[in-house]
């Protein structure tokens, strides 16, 4: 059974705050979030051929980018 990763909950945390609770995120808002370009976002926080993210999700994939 895999165990989450120990910044999870943190990043989990500050996504729901810095998008007012907001569950469902673009990529032009998770690009203003991190910083980085859209086409950045799309290719390495895994969109593929959506537009949109779960928060939940994000901040799954935050913790493998560290």
């Amino acid at each position: 059974m895999s165990r989450e990763h120990p910044a999870y909950r943190d990043n989990l945390e500050d996504l729901l705050t810095f998008f007012d609770g907001k569950r469902v995120l673009s990529i032009k808002e998770v690009a203003r979030y991190t910083g980085k370009d859209a086409r950045w976002v799309k290719s390495h926080l895994g969109f593929q051929d959506q537009n949109c993210i779960s928060v939940p999700t994000l901040a799954r994939r935050l913790c493998e980018e560290v």
